[in-house]
């Protein structure tokens, strides 16, 4: 029989059965790919990446359809984040159900936990028509916000940031308002990577916060801190060439998307919400010399903090950083920029476009600004307003300085989040109004000098003489003002800094003495 044949010849020629074998088991690999892409496609479902919590593998989110209706979503328990009990979350997701019902092109996939240091603020990941998933969030304008939540303003805040356009700034995939919830809408590109913050704990950026950053940080390379820090510093000297305020920039607020650094969050200070660590940056930005009628040179400080963080692997909980903290801990090359931020030789703060040219930054590929074209400039009357809010809010912290000088203080004393806790910034009017014309500004030992002018004396007859002069006197010359003699330069201490945390030297701590008390 053939069966024989082919038995005796397989016998004699053993390659026939392996390849044979091989070839069968290649056909029911196929068959079963074909069969998972078949599934996958059919229920197409959204399913997250497992984390690793405790030592246990842990799904971050659940399961949800994209043709489930979002009451159905938004009723999937997720764990609680730092927003509250349950009650709060069911509150946000009521309005998300609400801004979704009226904007019926996008679809919600996920009620995120509080993956942010925000309470307040929401987040969800959402899936518009013909783009990748957005994250979108949803947090309330306080009763210090810049703007009104109207929408005329809704319309000038996406003009505004569509002028803001930058391959090193997380575009604004959509923005809304909420005028009777009084709720702002941002949504944005869902990042794998996450945040810079994220990436130095090795966490997953959708997990609630206090669970994310348990793992302690790595320090991250010394390359990818040069590459993010010229990225971050491109896209302050661009805010800062259209003239807007950020004050927002934190490790959270660095997004890696593409390979690329871009920050985020650029409108949360026109709402009112400040920087989490706003005490320590306006400590940092007086011990530096900066100056009050520089909006730019938070930014600097905040860049510092950030740095500070990247190059040893934790945040910075003071205003300004120890030679404790740096030596033999950080990168010689990192100090150089922290020793320059925080401890100018000129008692000053440095300028982005000074920062930008240092060799650590200037060693950093920016081959995306080759391709970038940025959008002309159409400035309407509500767009000027906005840009001015972030100019004016230092202007108007003059009133605090003038009468903290009156009491013996520094006029470069002051207090940032003072600005923003002050309930006069309660509108957009009052925030563009200048100084000099808003009452609410002018100091209340001015009323005197504000009042009407009595009317003048009546003319005397023309008949009475005149009442003859004074004898002059003449008084004796006040002798020549003898200047003090002027201390000689002392260009020593930056790099007296520098030389003994080269050599990892212990430096003795300054002792600073605090005079801003009052005398006793």
């Amino acid at each position: 029989m053939w069966y024989d044949t082919l038995y005796h010849y397989a016998e004699q020629n053993l390659w026939v059965p392996v390849v044979g074998g091989v070839a069968i088991v290649l056909v029911v690999l196929l068959i079963l790919w074909q069969c998972q892409c078949c599934c996958f496609a059919r229920t197409k479902l959204t399913k997250y990446a497992k984390l690793l919590d405790d030592g246990r593998s842990v799904e971050a989110g659940v399961a949800v359809n994209y043709g489930s209706s979002s009451s159905d979503v938004l009723a999937v328990n997720m764990p609680k984040g730092r927003a509250g009990d349950d009650s709060e979350r069911q509150a946000m997701a009521m309005r998300a159900q609400y801004f979704l019902r009226a904007n019926r092109q996008f679809k919600l996939l996920q009620h995120l936990p509080t993956i942010g240091t925000k309470v307040d603020k929401a987040w969800f990941v959402v899936k518009p028509p013909t783009q990748i998933d957005q994250v979108m969030a949803m947090y309330p304008a306080t009763e210090r916000t810049l703007l009104p939540v109207n929408p005329k303003m809704r319309q000038a805040m996406r003009d505004v940031l569509l002028l803001l356009q930058h391959p090193y700034i997380l575009p604004v995939f959509h923005f809304d308002m909420l005028a009777e919830q009084n709720q702002i809408v941002v949504m944005s590109n869902l990042s794998v990577k996450g945040s810079a913050r994220d990436l130095l704990h090795g966490s997953n950026p959708i997990i609630d916060i206090e669970r994310k950053y348990r793992l302690k940080a790595k320090v991250m390379p010394l390359k990818r801190i040069a590459l993010l820090g010229r990225h971050v510093l491109e896209a302050l000297a661009f805010l800062k060439k259209r003239k807007f305020a950020y004050r927002h920039l934190h490790a959270g607020n660095v997004i890696l998307s593409d390979g690329v650094f871009k920050i985020s969050g650029l409108e949360q200070s026109y709402f009112g919400h400040t920087h989490k660590d706003d005490k320590f940056i306006s400590k940092g930005l007086d011990k530096a010399g900066g100056d009050v009628d520089s909006p730019w040179e938070y930014d600097v400080i905040c860049f510092g903090r950030m740095l500070f963080e990247l190059g040893c692997g934790y945040e910075l909980r003071s205003s300004v950083p120890d030679v404790e903290q740096l030596v033999g801990k950080c990168e010689y090359r990192v100090i150089e920029i922290l020793v320059l931020v925080f401890f100018h030789p000129d008692n000053r703060i440095p300028t982005v476009e000074e920062l930008i040219e240092q060799p650590l930054f200037q060693s950093a590929n920016c081959s995306e600004l080759d391709r970038y074209l940025p959008a002309p400039m159409v400035l309407t009357d509500e767009v000027k307003a906005i840009l001015k809010c972030g100019r004016k809010l230092k202007s108007l912290v003059r009133k605090t300085v003038k009468k903290s000088s009156a009491s013996g203080r520094s006029k470069r004393r002051y207090s940032s989040s003072s600005s923003y806790h002050n309930p006069e910034f309660s509108g957009a009017e009052s925030a563009v109004q200048s100084p000099a014309q808003s009452p609410a500004v002018s100091p209340p030992t001015s009323r005197a000098n504000s009042s009407v002018p009595p009317p003048p004396p009546p003319a005397a007859p023309a008949t009475a003489a005149p009442p003859p002069p004074p004898p002059t006197t003449t008084a004796p010359p006040n002798p020549p003002a003898v200047a003090p003699p002027t201390p000689p330069a002392d260009d020593s201490g930056r790099g007296s800094l520098l030389a003994s945390i080269r050599q990892g030297t212990g430096l003795r701590k300054t002792e600073t003495r605090d005079k801003s008390g009052p005398m006793l």
